[in-house]
């Protein structure tokens, strides 16, 4: 969900970092079917014996309003229809929550197109109050196959529209999004899903509702998590991996010896920290492309590197 868009080759790994977990957030936008009742679990005019986090399930209302229900929530995890996803899926109020206007929600609707959807959507407990429902849902398969907890919808004019995700449907998509994400090493996955349950319940919803919105604190403070986490374990961090290796390269080009390149990752790791770097990653616009490369140039310089003779020549773009 998250990329590197206009950045130097240097940075595109901040963007996997952030990939990898970002799947946790949830926004319904990969492959799919848009709308219908395709991949729901059906269940008209019976009572299901499911129990959901609201308590045992009533399934109040019509059958043709539990199927509009279930169709709304499988259509939110189904469609790849940026139309449907921005328009007609979410309530006002829990977009206003999400996203920062439309343009942010149709770009972060493209930006999922490497995800994979769940390949089946069961919805169960279906509750309704008037214009108020709520149903449990779990995701079957995708990136956050297991996930599951309770939705509250709302319907405005003939439409259910999700009004909010339970703390819980949220906190099992991070934990599953980790466990089906081999790239994590199991003791950075522990971490962080410690480091998120201890989070409470309101200010973990308000970081996962951001991270569905690409907001940029909320890039940042989930890159920190992990920088962190790794941190714990030793070595290089995964922010700034590739840095380094776009940088070892440049500067194996430019003529530099083993040590001088040495000494210029060293200096980099106290004038780069990974901090610094996350910020100007999610800044995504040329003065943080500048930056890192004026930082880049200088360290090899201090480390002994023949001045370049172009601008570019030591930019690990």
């Amino acid at each position: 969900m998250m990329r590197a868009g206009g950045h130097p080759n240097a940075l595109r790994g901040l963007a996997h970092a952030a990939a990898i977990l970002a799947a946790m957030v949830l926004m319904p936008a990969a492959a799919g079917c848009a709308g219908g009742d395709d991949g729901a679990t059906r269940s008209e005019g019976r009572r299901t014996t499911t129990t959901s986090a609201q308590g045992p399930a009533a399934d109040a209302g019509t059958p043709a309003e539990r199927k509009a229900v279930r169709r709304a929530v499988t259509r939110l995890f189904r469609t790849s229809d940026a139309r449907v996803i921005c328009d007609r899926s979410l309530t006002p109020r829990l977009f206003r929550l999400i996203f920062a206007g439309p343009a942010a929600c149709r770009k972060a609707t493209s930006d999922d197109e490497d995800e994979e959807p769940p390949k089946r959507v069961e919805v169960s407990d279906v509750e309704i109050t008037g214009k108020r429902a709520t149903a449990h849902t779990r995701l079957i398969g995708g990136d956050t196959a297991g996930a599951e907890g309770v939705l509250s919808l709302k319907k405005g004019g003939k439409e259910w529209r999700t009004d909010d995700f339970s703390a819980a449907f949220l906190r099992s998509s991070v934990s599953a999004s980790l466990e089906n994400e081999r790239k994590v090493p199991a003791g950075v996955s522990r971490c962080i899903k410690g480091r998120l349950s201890a989070m409470p319940d309101e200010r973990f919803k308000r970081l996962a509702l951001a991270l569905i919105g690409q907001r940029r604190e909320a890039n940042v403070r989930l890159l920190g998590l992990l920088s962190e986490c790794e941190r714990r374990r030793g070595g290089v961090t995964s922010v700034r991996r590739e840095l380094e290796k776009s940088v070892t390269q440049t500067l194996r080009r430019a003529g530099a010896g083993r040590s001088t390149i040495a000494c210029s990752l060293r200096r980099l790791r106290i004038t780069l920290p990974d901090k610094l770097l996350i910020e100007l990653a999610s800044e995504k616009g040329p003065r943080s492309k500048a930056r890192i490369t004026r930082e880049v140039v200088a360290a090899a310089l201090a480390c002994g590197a023949r001045r370049p003779g172009s601008p570019g020549e030591l930019s690990p773009a």
